[in-house]
């Protein structure tokens, strides 16, 4: 509880709960897709595809079948029982945030005691990575935390290999990989563990083989009924095998501030220098940084970012802390007990101090307050609506917590019906090529209402510019209807007729 405390101070003290959907370019999507699962569930037994083509014409932003469902489906069954809102999607995010510091205390207490379990877990939660995630409506820190149990489900499997480990192990497993495919890693960690532990009597153990048969059955189902839509979205060149280890390593040590990262270095050379310290959990948590990594060299997502590899640095916090209590082992025997738990609260306190609501915020706009002003006009509801062409994302996921009624406003994107380009925003084709084209596409009455964001003409892509240029013309059937933000935000109104 102290751990979750801390989450929501951080959420409610940094604004987060109020923040627009700016944190990064696919909370938007996580929010729209996660209020969509919520009214899919509402409306049993509706047909899934249906329903999701359906909904998607109405709030064209959201990638449920690209990305695994388990994070959407968490997050809409607390909807339905806490409400639509951005603070009970970020609540679930606090909870699983909170339950990956809960998993690494645990982890440290068994080897360094108590204070240092404490320790453990409140310096990842001061990690500036994991507050950033923690601020936002993603999945990264909820995939951390079942990445995490899953190798604590293992370690306890390996120390007394019951039937209850085995399981705990292949549904928190499961549950990862079904969170982000960048758990896929899990699936070979039993057997890596039982060669590098020896532990080969355990073939013999049918509780083993569940471990695989459990992951491939939840798992299963529904990656084959997905790959079509998965590999639809184009890769995206990332170097050589060498470079991405090398960046991929790099960019694990980064989410450490520079204070941690040395101590966590010194813990991790103790390790390495007493290979007599590695136990079971040792052994599993070592690989588990190794094959994350490896996968992720493999087989690595559309970037190299400090997110992917929150695991391994949750990992190497434990570690270095087993590799500490090793080295500070002479002390305890020299009636000095009391040394290492002090120096592990003397460097959590004030990393925490220090480190707590220090991240990277996101912009702030006053999408809500557009949103708003149009959900209140009814008027509008069912009306086709032109979406702010930079914030096309933010606007979406306003609309859907804004409606009152699902599927509500008719939302199209600047960048879908005045242009195209590929998932990433690239191979980029305008559809007009002057004002003029466009003002007689506009006059022949395709929308009804349309946002329009002010900004430098060099920040806009060409179909955006020509939008600008066809509103300063204010043409007469076009008429603006609000402004917002000194008049850097304006609603426009499509009069036909004139």
């Amino acid at each position: 509880m102290v751990y979750f405390a801390i989450c929501v101070f951080v959420q409610a003290s940094t604004g987060a709960w109020d923040a627009p959907f700016t944190s990064y370019p696919d909370e938007p999507a996580h929010m729209v897709g996660s209020v969509m699962m919520r009214d899919y569930l509402a409306s049993l037994p509706a047909a899934p595809r249906p329903f999701a083509d359906s909904y998607y014409q109405h709030y064209p932003f959201f990638g449920v079948g690209i990305w695994p469902p388990m994070f959407y489906l968490v997050t809409a069954v607390w909807l339905l029982i806490a409400g639509v809102g951005r603070l009970q999607a970020l609540l679930v995010v606090a909870a699983a945030t909170a339950g990956a510091a809960s998993v690494i205390g645990g982890l440290v207490r068994k080897r360094a005691g108590p204070a240092a379990g404490f320790s453990a877990g409140l310096l990842f939660l001061s990690l500036p990575e994991v507050q950033r995630w923690l601020c936002a409506v993603m999945a990264d820190n909820v995939a951390t935390f079942l990445c995490l149990a899953a190798a604590a489900c293992l370690i306890r499997y390996f120390e007394r290999a019951t039937l209850g480990s085995a399981l705990g192990f292949a549904l928190c497993a499961s549950c990862a990989i079904l969170t982000k495919y960048t758990a896929w890693f899990l699936c070979v960690l039993p057997f890596a563990a039982l060669v590098s532990l020896r532990r080969f009597d355990l073939l013999r153990k049918r509780s083993l083989w569940l471990q695989p048969a459990v992951i491939a059955a939840v798992v299963g189902p529904w990656t084959l009924w997905t790959l079509k839509f998965i590999t639809r979205v184009p890769g995206l060149p990332l170097g050589s095998l060498v470079g991405r280890l090398v960046a991929f390593s790099l960019t694990a040590v980064r989410v450490l501030p520079p204070v941690l990262a040395v101590a966590a270095a010194g813990g991790v050379v103790v390790l390495v220098l007493k290979p007599g310290l590695w136990n079971v959990d040792v052994r599993v948590l070592v690989l588990f940084v190794l094959g994350q990594i490896a996968f992720l060299t493999i087989a690595p997502p559309a970037g190299v970012e400090g997110r992917y590899v929150l695991p391994v640095a949750a990992a190497v916090l434990v570690l270095s802390f087993a590799g500490w209590k090793a080295a500070l082992e002479p002390l305890t025997r020299r009636g000095a007990a009391w040394a290492f738990p002090s120096l592990c609260l003397a460097l959590a306190l004030p990393f925490a101090a220090t480190h707590l609501r220090a991240y990277s915020r996101p912009p702030r706009y006053p999408v809500r307050t557009v949103v708003e002003a149009i959900a209140a006009n009814q008027a509008w509801t069912g009306k086709r609506i032109l979406v702010a062409s930079d914030l096309e994302g933010p606007m979406i996921a306003e609309f859907a917590l804004e409606d009152r009624r699902h599927p509500g406003h008719w939302l199209l994107r600047p960048s879908k019906i005045l242009a195209s380009s590929n998932w990433y925003g690239m191979e980029y084709t305008g559809y007009f090529h002057s004002p003029e084209d466009l003002a007689a596409w506009l006059k022949e009455g395709h929308l009804a209402v349309i946002i329009w964001h002010r900004r430098d003409r060099g920040e806009m892509l060409p179909h955006e510019a020509l939008l600008g240029q066809v509103l300063s013309t204010h043409p007469p059937w076009l008429r603006e209807v609000a402004s917002f933000d000194s008049s850097a935000w304006e609603i426009w109104e499509y009069e036909p007729g004139l």
